[in-house]
């Protein structure tokens, strides 16, 4: 269950930027699990191609943010937001031993 957050949280490009200390609340039951830093897979989101062709990108099943535990739903909102402004958007998966392979095509328009 979410705790109440005060709805100070922004929204940006369609994604609640949430204040740290919320996202701590969120996930502290699994603090002690090892966690891969969700700003390497936004680096690695930006060095992605023009969107002309589809893409495969490897997301671990267990995020940081600034070093925090993140749960899976905000990590992939973040995600699925940096790759839409790359242009891409996702078209399925291919799970994985602790990540999701993601295949990634140029946004269609209409």
């Amino acid at each position: 269950m979410l705790p109440q957050m005060e709805t100070e949280g922004v929204a940006q490009r369609g994604v609640w930027m949430y204040r740290s200390q919320d996202i701590s609340a969120l996930s502290s039951q699994s603090e002690g699990s090892m966690r891969h830093p969700i700003e390497s897979v936004l680096r690695e989101i930006d060095s992605l191609p023009e969107a002309a062709d589809t893409v495969s990108l490897k997301v671990p099943d267990k995020l940081s943010l600034r070093g925090s535990s993140v749960p899976s739903d905000i990590a992939w909102a973040i995600v699925a937001d940096r790759l839409l402004t790359r242009g891409y958007e996702p078209d399925g998966f291919e799970a994985i031993e602790d990540a999701r392979i993601y295949r990634c095509k140029p946004v269609t328009v209409g």
